[in-house]
This record gives C-alpha cells, structure tokens and sequence, in this order.
C-alpha cells in the first residue's frame, strides 16, 4: 500500500525537470494518440449527402453525433470544399 509519506519520499527521487519533461512526452503522446484515432479516409457520398441536408438546419454539435469519428473542423472544411464546387445546402427557412 502507498501511503502519502512513500508519495512524497518516491517523489523525491526524481528532479523537478524529469517530472516536467516525462509530463510534457505524456501530454504530446496521449494528444497525438487522440488526433490519429479520427478517420483518416474519405468522406463518403452518404456523409456529403448528410452535411447537404442538415449543416444548416441542426447544430454542430447534434451533427457530429450523427457522424462520429469526424470532428466539428472537418465538417466545416468539408463544406467549405463542397461550397467551392458548387454543392448547395438547405438553408434554414
């Protein structure tokens, strides 16, 4: 059982600059992790087809749940792309 007293003198053994660099690896790694788990693949024509029928007419954030594994930017950039190439969405009336 660790108790706080073996906390503190296990603490101890380490430097201040250890602990903040091993913190500062954890943080970059587990952010990493996180930004390479979101699909890296092609928006499909289903997914297009969604973001045409309801980018205007629900929040982004409803809209990310009936898309996971696509984060709110894509969404914005995807439409942004579709927008250039002469996709028109449903505005809300």
């Amino acid at each position: 059982m660790i108790t706080k007293k073996s906390r503190i003198i296990f603490c101890k053994h380490y430097s201040i600059s250890y602990d903040l660099s091993l913190k500062y690896f954890l943080t970059f790694v587990l952010s990493f992790g996180i930004i390479y788990t979101m699909k890296k693949i092609p928006w499909t024509q289903a997914e297009r087809n969604l973001l045409k029928d309801y980018y205007y007419t629900i929040s982004r954030r409803e809209l990310h749940k009936i898309l996971p594994g696509r984060t709110i930017n894509a969404m914005v950039k995807q439409v942004g792309y579709l927008k250039k190439r002469g996709w028109y969405f449903k505005e809300e009336i």
